[in-house]
């Protein structure tokens, strides 16, 4: 194996981490909304105040969160039992596979979406009616999305004349770091509002923007219309760029990293970012809250390649489905090395966070049960992704807080989740995932129930504080809920 084989194949490999970690795209758990006893809820509502005066989260652990998600596919619409009680895959075209269940669950925008966060420091305090937090938190965000149509090429194939439309194609994947200070005021007894502004310091970055990518086909070749941008911000790789072409057979990595290197990687990418929110006392049973978070941008201007591509190109086609044939495989690869045209550059570009809408309404039938509805909204290259989680809330004793959710997402109905936050002395503990599987598949060496089955998303917030300051009993002496502040958690 040559070393021209190599880095091309470690470019490859980088882009299919990047592009399989990608998903990314930020999701806080939905349960922790109404929440009590979690001083870090302000990431949802920067209106959010907690109950105590101060709290210190420890580095790492307050909170550690880790979402992914594939909006199509679960664990059992890949792994499935066949007739015989044999495990099978969708790849077993025969009778013993429903293909065409398989394909169903598949729309022409699918989406893996993953989201690691890691909070380095986190405190708050109160001062007067206004609480103070501040943070430092390491983020990975992303997602990648694909069209139904490729999925159909590849399992049934093509017939002469059809077209398959890819333009919903794209990857956002990011790294960054964030520095965040908010501010939450009690108006008055009724509203409460809050502002957390942001510095943000990308590390990392991976995305693409796809105006048409389509193929028709037919039996003597397919024709192929590409046009695209994609921009990559990759630290301590250099790849030459000669005449608008990228040299990827002379791309080098930086093994002995300088601090100047490291500290232009770290700080060279700058950007902002804004949370806005408020809670608001509608009467003594009845509060709403609405909140809009990440709202910023990164403008990327170190270690910068970008590429572009409008064209149109056509290569031999086989009518036969794309899964059974590596000659087909062979022949598209040969084409776009061939065809492809792609034009590089080193210019700075921006992207922006994808922006979330919190509509919340909480109903509190006594001072320690109550109900709430949660509507969270996005927008993702152009398209609204739509949830809704109703919760039931819990606070039995005044060291112990839960939550019990349902979320509907993505045409997925399955989605139960739990939070319970607990206070011994100054330590608070949380836990928190919007999906607690309903039903488990057993791992065959040990034959413990592990395997969520039918999840197509796993969820986990996990979170540590120290707290001091905290009212003994917020309902003590107080017979009106409405007497108690907006937006405390």
């Amino acid at each position: 194996m040559n070393n021209i084989f190599e880095k091309r194949n470690l470019l490859l490999l980088l882009v299919i981490f990047l592009t399989g970690s990608n998903a990314l795209l930020a999701q806080q758990s939905n349960t922790n909304y109404f929440m009590r006893g979690v001083p870090q809820s302000y990431l949802l509502n920067p209106a959010t105040q907690p109950r105590c005066n101060f709290y210190l989260g420890m580095p790492g652990l307050a909170p550690l969160e880790l979402t992914f998600e594939h909006s199509a596919l679960s664990f059992t619409d890949i792994f499935m039992e066949g007739n015989n009680g044999e495990t099978i895959t969708p790849i077993d075209i025969d009778e013993k596979a429903d293909l065409g269940a398989f394909l169903n669950n598949f729309q022409d925008r699918n989406t893996i979406s993953l989201e690691q966060s890691l909070n380095v420091a986190s405190l708050g305090f109160r001062a007067g009616e206004t609480f103070v937090m501040f943070d430092i938190r390491q983020r990975m965000m992303g997602r990648f999305a694909y069209p139904g149509d490729l999925i159909n090429l590849i399992f049934e194939g093509n017939e002469n004349g059809d077209v398959f439309d890819f333009s919903s194609f794209s990857l956002n994947s990011t790294a960054l770091m964030e520095f965040g200070l908010g501010l939450s005021k009690e108006v008055s007894s009724d509203l409460t509002v809050g502002v957390r502004g942001k510095l943000l310091f990308g590390l990392a970055d991976l995305s693409t923007n796809v105006s048409e990518m389509n193929i028709q086909t037919n039996r003597e070749e397919w024709i192929v219309t590409s046009k695209f941008e994609g921009n990559a911000n990759l630290p301590f790789v250099n790849i030459p760029l000669v005449e608008g072409d990228f040299e990827f057979d002379s791309l080098e990595t930086e093994e002995n990293i300088s601090s100047s290197s490291a500290i232009e990687a770290a700080t060279g990418n700058f950007g902002l970012g804004l949370d806005l929110g408020a809670h608001y006392k509608l009467d003594d049973k009845v509060s709403l809250s609405a909140s809009i978070i990440d709202l910023g941008y990164i403008k990327w201007k170190t270690n910068n390649y970008n590429i572009s591509q409008d064209a149109t190109f056509s290569f031999d086609g086989v009518d036969v489905p794309f899964i059974d044939s590596l000659e087909m495989g062979q022949a598209l690869l040969d084409s776009l090395e061939n065809e492809f045209n792609i034009t590089g550059s080193k210019d700075p570009y921006t992207t922006f966070l994808t922006a979330k809408v919190y509509l919340g309404g909480q109903y509190h039938f006594t001072e320690k049960i109550s109900v709430g509805v949660l509507s969270r909204s996005e927008i993702y290259k152009s398209k609204i992704r739509q949830q809704f989680t109703f919760s039931a809330n819990f606070y039995p004793l005044k060291m112990l807080a839960a939550s019990f959710s349902y979320t509907i997402k993505d045409n997925t109905y399955n989605n139960f989740g739990l939070g319970v936050s607990t206070k011994l002395g100054p330590l608070n503990l949380y836990m928190i995932s919007d999906l607690v599987p309903v039903h488990l598949g057993e791992e065959v060496s040990t034959g413990l129930p592990i395997i969520p089955r039918e999840a197509r998303m796993f969820n986990l917030r996990f979170g540590l504080n120290l707290i001091f300051g905290c009212k003994k009993d917020p309902y003590k002496d107080v017979p009106m809920l409405y007497d108690i502040p907006a937006g405390e958690n």
